[in-house]
């Protein structure tokens, strides 16, 4: 009896320090249930076997008696969930067209047009899209063998289909109908089958009474977005982090959804491409979508934090550490379900710094933002100037490279060689600094400033603030 409360009393305290580990480390909490039964006898507490990693062999009850759960992380998908059904409702997949710039790119990469002496038929049908047929000219078979050209075959570039319209016959092309008792069975003759389940009705069902199988099928709308939007109003204009322009939209409006909602229409409003942004509206209002605009935040995420990291090309979502966004691309999430802003490998747009110049173009169509007169470079993450001043470290950073005569930045003192980090702000009676690492969220930063502003630079190692009087135009 005594040896069994010994082994009960250790057991609880093997649990209890286990929990509190789990807990100071921050991982999930393991937590084992108290044994059901406990060895009746002293042989029989000697007989439990003893198992690889366990703390003191022998003395825990058998793996059938243990219940062990995981709490924290029973938590965190919950949350984790919750959170990525919010970002659904404010942030929407898009397809969009491919912009004039990424065209005219594919263009030169064409392989029709490495090769100038290439029949003009041929490009003709390359450029439809359509079967390439055999040409012969005169140079590559003189002897004008036609009867071996027609034996050539047709090469394709669309798949084939196996299967086309009912013919007269009633059974369809390329497939062949059979029953298993009220269901219909159609076989190709490249092996593949359908099984059609007519509910034992077949009146109501795919098969009417003659034994014809009707079925209706309808060709459903290629929807293949390609980006992600950020929606900002009740009005139902949507932000996306890319410079399109007007002449892309003129084939086709982009066709924007919500999570599991259908696709609707997108039309152009205006773009911005110091900064690479584009206003869209969408055709239908945001509630009839049940969507809604999400909070934005004042500044990116610090180093560590946690972020949910929803990615433009193929729609997924993770849970990363923030590092700074080097090697990611897509929208970031705070835990509390504000969008911090968007990523684009090593750019960084915060949400907040966007809203200004996206209202600039939704009312006026135009972005108004003051030219300080430098010419910036970015401070790469192997810069040496990172090694040479500790103060700069891996900070976010712009490098002037020339200074105009006669500008904002020569009348307030900035000299080429100063190492931009960011612009003062006051929030809620606070100063607090937006840094400025990339081009976009530079021209981001001057578009919402006018009149007296305080830039934190780094000259030859040392922090200052300096102020230049900035005038939009």
């Amino acid at each position: 009896m005594k040896r069994r409360q010994t082994t009960q009393l250790i057991f609880k305290r093997i649990v209890s320090i286990a929990s509190v580990l789990a807990w100071a480390m921050g991982t999930d909490l393991l937590r084992a249930a108290e044994p059901t039964a406990a060895p009746a006898t002293e042989s029989a507490a000697q007989s439990v076997p003893k198992r690889a990693g366990d703390p003191l062999p022998g003395l825990l009850p058998q793996a059938d008696n243990l219940t062990i759960v995981h709490p924290l992380l029973m938590q965190i998908d919950y949350e984790l969930q919750a959170l990525y059904r919010e970002s659904q409702t404010g942030i929407a997949r898009v397809q969009l067209p491919t912009p004039r710039w990424q065209k005219a790119l594919a263009n030169e990469d064409n392989p029709a047009g490495k090769w100038s002496n290439l029949d003009q038929a041929v490009r003709d049908q390359l450029a439809a899209g359509g079967p390439v047929r055999p040409t012969i000219s005169s140079a590559t078979n003189p002897a004008g063998n036609v009867a071996a050209i027609a034996a050539l075959p047709i090469v394709e570039r669309n798949r084939t289909k196996e299967a086309s319209d009912e013919s007269p016959t009633g059974s369809t092309v390329g497939w062949n109908m059979t029953r298993m008792g009220p269901d219909v069975i159609l076989r190709s003759q490249g092996g593949t089958q359908i099984q059609i389940q007519t509910g034992g009705n077949p009146g109501g069902s795919p098969a009417d009474p003659s034994g014809e199988v009707r079925v209706n099928l309808r060709p459903t709308e290629n929807f293949a977005p390609n980006n992600l939007a950020l929606l900002l109003d009740d009005a139902g204009h949507i932000l996306i982090p890319m410079w399109l322009e007007k002449n892309d939209f003129e084939a086709a409006p982009a066709r924007v959804a919500f999570g599991d909602a259908p696709p609707v229409a997108a039309n152009f409003v205006a773009s911005d491409k110091p900064s690479g942004i584009t206003i869209l509206q969408l055709a239908n209002p945001p509630a009839q979508l049940r969507a809604r605009p999400l909070a934005l935040a004042d500044q990116r995420p610090a180093s560590g934090a946690l972020v949910l990291l929803l990615q433009p090309n193929n729609g997924s979502a993770r849970l990363v550490v923030w590092t700074g966004g080097q090697q990611d691309y897509g929208v970031v999430m705070a835990p509390d379900g504000t969008v911090m802003g968007f990523a684009h490998y090593g750019e960084f747009l915060t949400g907040a710094a966007c809203r200004p110049v996206a209202q600039q173009l939704i009312d006026n169509g135009i972005v108004k933002r003051a030219t300080l007169g430098i010419g910036i470079a970015v401070v790469m993450a192997d810069s040496p100037l990172r090694q040479s001043w500790p103060a700069l470290g891996s900070r976010p950073a712009l490098q002037v490279k020339s200074v105009a005569d006669h500008s904002f930045a020569a009348e307030g003192g900035l000299q080429v060689g100063d190492l931009i980090l960011g612009f003062q702000a006051d929030r809620k009676g606070q100063n607090v600094l937006d840094p400025v690492g990339d081009i976009p969220s530079f021209a981001l930063a001057l578009s919402g400033r006018t009149g007296p502003t305080t830039l934190v630079i780094l000259r030859e190692g040392h922090e200052r603030a300096i102020t230049v009087n900035l005038k939009a135009k």
